[in-house]
């Protein structure tokens, strides 16, 4: 999938010891929702939006301690 305010590839990050993670625009996280529970990809979406330097508002998704980072980037990346 490609970032809608970046225009470059959803990165899945997995650095640090909390899990994977994705940031996300707001606008398009219904899409990535739908991507992410039609390949059955347990996740959890922050409550807070967050806006830096006049960009778009985005959203984490954390995946979990146990989440396979590069499973989900596959699947964002055939999407």
């Amino acid at each position: 999938m490609i970032d809608l305010e970046l225009n470059g590839r959803l990165v899945v990050h997995s650095e640090g010891e909390a899990g994977p993670y994705l940031m996300v625009p707001l606008r398009q996280l219904p899409a990535v929702e739908e991507v992410l529970r039609s390949q059955s990809i347990g996740f959890s979406v922050s409550r807070d939006a967050i806006q830096v330097d006049g960009h778009e508002a985005v959203v984490l998704i954390d995946f979990g301690r146990r989440a396979d980072a590069s499973r989900i980037q596959t699947v964002l990346d055939a999407h």
